[in-house]
């Protein structure tokens, strides 16, 4: 027979075996739990990351460029403007989509039949007709389309726009309040001018001066090139000794005014040798124009001594 007391012992030794056991199942638990949880936050952190590099590395990448085309009404009953979108830039680089240069929302992106686009009937048959009526286009029997992955959320800045869109040949189609609205692609690298821009970037860019379609006369000379910032906003470059960059704002495609906003010339000095004045630009996405006047022996020692800020108004003027 165990005596009492050495039974007590036995048992107060398996309470304290079991609890350490215990106890160290706990702490490994607990260790595993803290490191998933670091490791989630790290994932989570190192995906913030790439999606802002991606973001901010987007503007690198060419991207495809929409320019406003027209807006026609899907019946009678609807009254349409062109006021809230003609000036507008959409831009789509892999799945995001830009606003006049700035990064708006991503969109998902695919292929659907024209059927399951169009579920309601009356809205396939009303496409099939608008779309070659309009838009010399025929509705395809499967279309390329792009969703934007927050149109719910208020905070999207793409829902004050569109939530759905599709994409025939060059143009882009999306449908606000039974209005039809199209933009038109334009080639990638050519003359429309996605802002911010300014002119050193514009000058070491892959950017291509394309023929006028119609030849734009400023102080008695003819553009060399044209780049497009809006449907009736330029940058004009004039080459020759001294080269002139002006920013034009354009009512029935002439020039309505205009501003000089770069140039780079050589001056004799009196006293010998010369002296290189500029004037360089810069243009944000909302139109706001800042100048800075400099001059020195070349461009790198330079040194500005002015400077000046403008923008352009909705009704197309250039104001101080």
């Amino acid at each position: 027979m165990i005596p009492h007391i050495k039974i007590k012992s036995i048992l107060i030794l398996l309470i304290t075996i079991s609890t350490f056991s215990c106890n160290k199942n706990a702490n490994k638990t607990n260790h595993n739990l803290s490191v998933e949880k670091i490791k989630i936050k790290e994932d989570s952190v190192n995906r913030k990351v790439i999606n802002h590099n991606r973001i901010e590395d987007v503007a690198n990448i060419d991207r495809l460029n929409y320019l406003f085309e027209k807006v026609v009404p899907l019946s009678d009953s609807y009254i349409c403007s062109s006021d809230k979108y003609d000036k507008l830039v959409f831009s789509i680089s892999g799945d995001s989509i830009f606003i006049d240069g700035s990064y708006t929302d991503d969109v998902y992106k695919g292929l659907i039949k024209s059927e399951l686009y169009f579920p309601q009937k009356y809205l396939y048959k009303l496409y099939k007709n608008i779309l070659p009526k309009y838009f010399n286009l025929n509705l395809p029997d499967t279309l390329e389309n792009i969703r934007n992955k927050r149109a719910y959320q208020k905070e999207s800045k793409l829902n004050a726009f569109f939530q759905d869109a599709f994409f025939i040949n060059n143009y882009m189609f999306f449908e606000n309040e039974g209005c039809l609205y199209c933009y038109k692609k334009k080639e990638k690298n050519k003359n429309l001018v996605v802002l911010p821009i300014s002119k050193e970037e514009i000058s070491n860019s892959n950017y291509l001066i394309l023929p006028q379609k119609s030849k734009i006369n400023i102080s008695g000379s003819v553009a060399s090139g044209q780049y497009q910032i809006r449907k009736d906003i330029l940058l004009l470059w004039f080459d020759g000794d001294i080269e002139k960059w002006y920013v034009a704002t354009l009512i029935n495609d002439k020039v309505y005014q205009k501003l000089l906003i770069g140039k780079s010339e050589t001056v004799e000095l009196k006293e010998g040798g010369g002296q290189d004045n500029y004037i360089d630009f810069f243009i944000n996405e909302e139109l706001k124009i800042k100048l800075e006047y400099s001059k020195g022996k070349d461009y790198k020692s330079r040194k500005i001594f002015k400077t000046a800020n403008y923008y352009i108004s909705n009704d197309k003027k250039i104001v101080q």
